[in-house]
């Protein structure tokens, strides 16, 4: 029920780092395990390893699964103190062995994100973009097999890629009975209080109701003032509430089913995985042809003049990455000032999503759009030009496109006929090659 919650088929539409969050449970399986176990050093050093690994596959998970051991352990100590305090030591020197595994191999990457030449000091979302909608909870994306709801338009967020927290009728009503007529189970207890604890958490710092936004604040106000969390999104949390989902489903299929060994509590067991599981079934997710990459990239190109400076059409947005994949292809031998990423702006270092779209931007992205050629008066072509020295460009780069024909005649006019045409690539050198 984790593995193909919604929360991760969603982010597999954007957001692979999120949906490759298999090691979420069990690095919080393993912060449990400290607290508990005899084998300290090979507990700690699995955890080292795991969170590791986490870092460098998206290190947001590893952020989350901390945020879900600190719950459960604040509801252990607030159940049962003596039992807390006892087991400290012995969890310290899990912890020990964790750390000395997983510094060492992580402190040079997260010096760099943190201290680095491209660190940034904000978010370039404001705390309520990506917030889970009260509804969303019940609302379902056309990702799911029984979807789509046409509702999940009108609800706050980038997309199915943002909308993390459906459950579904049935699971979300199992989690909520499991709450409130199981808690003197400790397992229970733990894990209702991180359900609760992130769905809450993951409709942001005010209240959403069908895409309306609400004057009521949200636990996560707070939140949002602390270091690190300012940056988060909330709705993201959503993947952890998944998390907490699956497993009070799980202790209330062992209630169910394990508690005594009666047919019908069997059958009641078998038909309330069989209701969730319908109400969650993903879709085979929607697949998009792969173009070729023009032969060009993978060989001349790559015999460009180190620093190279090239300006490549189509610009390369959000929705059109292919020209990425043409500097990949090419080696990074050139860069490139357009792009899909997140970097710092000026001296406050102020994140932006790619860049400010400039005259040419603007230019080459409209004829991208609708096919229409603008006129190439004087005052355009100085501030194309201007662009073009104040990024130091020295190639100019057309690739594939819908519109290559109005481009190509486009940049012919402006910078005269290319150097290079083949495989379906043109070539402006403005600078000796």
């Amino acid at each position: 029920m984790f593995g193909f919650a919604p929360a991760i088929v969603n982010s597999m539409v954007g957001h692979v780092s999120m949906a490759t969050a298999g090691l979420l449970p069990v690095i919080v399986s393993l912060n449990i395990a400290a607290w508990t176990t005899t084998k300290r050093r090979r507990v700690g050093i699995g955890l080292g390893l795991a969170a590791l690994a986490q870092v460098l596959i998206g290190e947001e998970i590893l952020f989350q699964a901390g945020l879900a051991t600190f719950v459960m352990l604040v509801v252990q100590l607030l159940s049962r103190p003596k039992t807390f305090w006892s087991a400290v030591p012995g969890a310290l020197w899990v912890y020990a062995w964790a750390l000395a595994v997983f510094l060492p191999l992580a402190a040079y990457p997260l010096y760099t994100q943190l201290f680095g030449p491209m660190r940034s000091q904000d978010s370039p979302f404001w705390i309520d973009y990506f917030a889970a909608d009260l509804t969303s909870f019940t609302t379902r994306s056309e990702n799911i097999w029984n979807g789509p709801a046409n509702e999940i338009a009108a609800l706050p967020g980038g997309g199915p890629a943002e909308h993390l927290v459906y459950l579904g009728l049935p699971l979300l009503l199992t989690c909520l009975a499991m709450i409130l007529l199981r808690q003197a189970d400790p397992r229970v207890r733990a894990a209702g209080a991180g359900f609760v604890t992130f769905a809450v958490l993951s409709m942001g710092g005010t209240l959403w109701v069908h895409g309306e936004q609400t004057k009521l604040a949200m636990p996560y106000h707070l939140l949002g003032k602390v270091p690190v969390l300012e940056r988060a999104l909330p709705s993201r949390l959503g993947v952890v509430t998944a998390m907490f989902a699956a497993a009070l489903l799980a202790l209330a299929l062992d209630a169910l089913a394990c508690s005594a060994r009666s047919s019908a509590r069997t059958l009641a067991a078998a038909g309330l995985v069989g209701l969730v599981a319908v109400t969650l079934l993903p879709r085979p997710l929607a697949v998009e042809p792969v173009p070729d990459i023009p032969r060009y990239f993978s060989t001349a190109a790559r015999e460009l003049p180190h620093g190279t400076r090239a300006f490549v059409v189509p610009v390369a947005t959000p929705h059109h990455t292919e020209p990425m994949r043409w500097q990949q292809a090419a080696d990074f031998s050139y860069s490139t000032p357009d792009g899909y990423f997140l970097a710092p702006s000026g001296e406050e270092r102020r994140t932006l999503i790619g860049v400010n779209p400039g005259p040419i931007e603007q230019v080459f992205v409209s004829l991208e759009e609708d096919g229409t050629v603008p006129a190439i008066t004087p005052e355009l072509s100085q501030a194309l030009w201007k662009q073009l020295d104040d990024w130091g460009v020295t190639t100019v780069i057309l690739g594939p496109s819908v519109h290559f024909q109005q481009h190509a005649d486009l940049l012919t006019r402006f910078l005269g006929e290319p150097r290079v045409d083949a495989d379906g690539v043109k070539v402006w050198f403005l600078a000796p090659a």
